[in-house]
């Protein structure tokens, strides 16, 4: 455990030191050097570091690099783009808390992909088009709406507290993908932030992904969401409880009766 731990403080210095080397050095010539160099250093040493990871360490090194100019490029914009800037930095943290729970709980299955950056084209469409959204309206209108911003950024930071603490309180048994077989270390987890709700890492990234819209203002992307987040949900949710049930057949039709998902009208849903 305390390797996997030391990994990921590892990630953070780089983000931390890549941060850092970019407020100190504001000339626009040597920040692009500084970014080279420690791309150049991250990619060629990760290996000699941790070598059973290969180039795979190399690839999560430097993308803490990329993570490090994302947050300096907030910094940077706060002003006259808050909202995004706060996008960028809930990025940056919902990345890096998806890679919390590999690298703390299946440090034998770590890779670039734990960061779930390239979780699927549909992910990726949806992000790019809110951006392009909230730059397009930018040009039209002020989106430093503080009100909105501020109730934005509460809502994302209750989607992460419950998609992180989901992380946390299931730990090995916690799984990116639906499992169909049960493992052995796989437990029905019913105690910690399970208490409120029997999928709190759905219900988190619904909530963070609408409150990354309010951020923003962008009431396109905020509609176009919904729809889209309740399929992709009902659908997974179903064929989740539908293995839940397989593996701890009474145990988990208790725990469900009384627990809820939260995410609003999606019990309703399920029943058919």
């Amino acid at each position: 455990m305390l390797i996997n731990k030391k990994i990921y403080l590892i990630l953070w210095v780089i983000i931390a030191l890549t941060l850092s080397l970019l407020f100190f050095f504001d000339q626009f010539f040597i920040q692009i050097l500084i970014i080279g160099l420690l791309c150049f250093i991250t990619w060629t040493i990760s290996p000699k570091w941790q070598p059973q990871l290969g180039r795979e360490i190399s690839k999560i090194n430097t993308t803490c690099v990329a993570f490090g100019c994302l947050i300096y490029l907030a910094w940077i914009i706060r002003n006259s783009y808050t909202g995004f800037s706060i996008f960028l930095l809930n990025q940056v943290l919902f990345h890096m808390g998806e890679m919390l729970h590999v690298a703390f709980y299946k440090f034998n299955e770590i890779k670039w992909g734990s960061y779930l950056i390239n979780h699927s084209f549909g992910y990726n469409l949806a992000i790019s088009f809110s951006i392009s959204e909230y730059f397009l309206e930018s040009s039209l209108f002020n989106k430093n709406i503080y009100i909105f911003i501020f109730i934005g950024f509460l809502t994302t930071l209750l989607g992460h507290i419950f998609r992180i603490g989901a992380f946390i309180s299931a730990k090995q048994s916690f799984h990116h993908q639906v499992q169909s077989k049960k493992a052995s270390d796989h437990i029905l987890i019913t105690s910690g932030i399970y208490k409120i709700s029997r999928h709190p890492s759905y219900f988190g990234f619904f909530i963070y992904s609408l409150g990354q819209q309010i951020i923003m203002i962008n009431p396109i992307s905020f509609i176009a969401y919904v729809p889209v987040l309740y399929k992709f949900f009902i659908s997974r949710i179903y064929l989740e409880e539908h293995y839940l049930y397989q593996f701890f057949g009474y145990a988990y039709q208790e725990y469900s009766a009384r627990t809820p998902v939260l995410i609003p009208f999606i019990e309703y849903f399920l029943r058919f």
